[in-house]
Order: C-alpha cells, then sequence, then structure tokens
C-alpha cells in the first residue's frame, strides 16, 4: 500500500497538470454609463447603420433625391420624475444631429459626387445641422422617434460612387 501511495499521488498531480495545459483563456470587454436622464436609448437605438441601397442617377436627376428610408431612435424606461430628486419634473427633449454640413444638409464622404443627406422628421420638419429640433413632450414608458432620411441632388453634377458618412445625434431634456 506504501508503495501504491506515491504512485497514486504521482498519477493524480500528472493529471492536474494535463488539465491545466489545456485550459482556455478568454476576455470580456464591458463598458457602460450611469446617467440622470428621464430615458434611455435602447442599445439597437444607439448606434445603426442605414444602407439607402443602389440609387440610379437618372432617378435623382429627375426627382431631385432618392427615396425616403425611415428609421428610429427607440427611447425606453422614460420616466417623468427624477429618480435623483423628486422636486425634478421632466417635460420635454429636443434632438439635435450634427455631422459634416453643407447649408441645412448633411455631406457625404466616397466617390458619389452632387449629393448631401436631408434627415426629417414625421412631420417633414428638416433636421439642420446642429439645430435642435421642435421640443417632444415626454411620455412615460417607451417612445419611438420616427425619422426619415434620403440623398438629395446640391445642384452640381451627380456622379456615380459610394457614399457614407456619420451623423451623430443627442439627446437634451428639461
Amino acid at each position: 500500500m506504501k508503495k501504491l501511495m506515491p504512485l497514486l499521488s504521482l498519477f493524480l498531480i500528472s493529471f492536474n497538470i494535463y488539465a491545466s495545459a489545456i485550459q482556455g483563456f478568454g476576455r470580456v470587454n464591458m463598458k457602460g454609463t450611469i446617467v440622470e436622464t428621464p430615458c434611455l436609448i435602447d442599445t439597437g437605438s444607439d448606434d445603426q447603420s442605414i444602407n439607402l441601397g443602389v440609387i440610379p442617377i437618372s432617378y435623382i436627376s429627375q426627382n431631385g433625391a432618392s427615396q425616403e428610408k425611415k428609421f428610429s431612435i427607440k427611447l425606453i424606461d422614460c420616466q417623468l420624475v427624477s429618480s435623483v430628486n423628486e422636486n425634478i419634473q421632466w417635460e420635454n427633449f429636443e434632438v439635435t444631429f450634427n455631422g459634416a454640413s453643407k447649408g441645412n444638409y448633411y455631406t457625404v464622404n466616397g466617390d458619389a459626387r452632387g449629393v448631401v443627406l436631408q434627415i426629417k422628421d414625421i412631420n417633414d420638419q428638416t433636421a439642420v445641422p446642429g439645430k435642435s429640433m421642435d421640443k417632444i413632450k415626454i411620455s412615460s414608458g417607451d417612445m419611438f422617434l420616427d425619422y426619415k432620411i434620403r440623398l438629395v441632388a446640391d445642384g452640381s453634377d451627380v456622379r456615380a460612387g459610394d457614399f457614407h458618412t456619420i451623423i451623430i445625434y443627442k439627446i437634451s431634456y428639461y
């Protein structure tokens, strides 16, 4: 039995060493922000990619713009009273879109030329770069902010090619 114990111990140690050799490793990156706002932006709405598709030059030349593409910003868990200070009553908010601009439009990058982007809300109010849109009354629960985006001819010759841009939005509560 005394001879068997060292052999059994050696076997168990070598098994643990073998098990350690095949362990995998990984990493989880996390991020977030703690905020005091009446609404949260849904994680599917904070970073969107909108594909306007393939647009013929002839369509823009004939109509002055492409067809509109709809997109939404979803606000969730909206509260009318501050969770930190009960004396603060949230009533309204404004949305401001920002990005590289030309007049009341957003410019695009890439090979395409002669077009700019236009954003409108469901009431056809144009989102002028850097300017707040009309105020919106906060409702408790979830809210959808619906918008339309399209390419608009800028008056110069339209040239075929890919295009892209980044437009950032900000929501100001009061």
